[in-house]
């Protein structure tokens, strides 16, 4: 029901309920923080999904439980893991001698810090017309 709970409170003449909505907002980099959130939810949720029954006494041990999630899950990827990248075809590139400040890395001539950026006409260098 969801975002449509107001509006059905108020429908059936029931007081209006007190809601919000949360999101949890990261970017690609985060992603450990998910498994971080729903470690912390396990870890909070334990005594409750202990009284319930849903998990033995003891079963989530708050100081080893984040640990242990983020180990199964780096496993579950590892085992999951639809393709590696093993082979990076060979590029060959060509640079004038007019130009100086060229650096080479083992990613590439672009793939790195200052790359192309750092290059500047080399001394006696003039305008092509």
């Amino acid at each position: 029901m969801g975002q449509d709970l107001h509006s059905a409170f108020v429908r059936a003449g029931i007081p209006a309920p007190s809601m919000a909505l949360r999101a949890l907002i990261g970017g690609p980099c985060d992603d450990l923080s998910y498994v971080d959130l729903i470690a912390e939810l396990g870890i909070t949720m334990a005594p409750v999904m202990e009284e319930q029954g849903v998990i033995s006494r003891g079963e989530i041990d708050p100081a080893t439980f984040r640990e242990n999630m983020l180990a199964e899950v780096q496993r579950l990827v590892h085992e999951d893991e639809p393709v590696s990248f093993l082979n990076t075809p060979l590029t060959k590139w060509g640079v004038s001698g007019r130009i100086d400040g060229v650096r080479t890395s083992p990613i590439g001539l672009f793939l790195f810090w200052p790359g192309a950026s750092s290059w500047r006409p080399g001394a006696g260098s003039r305008p092509i017309s």
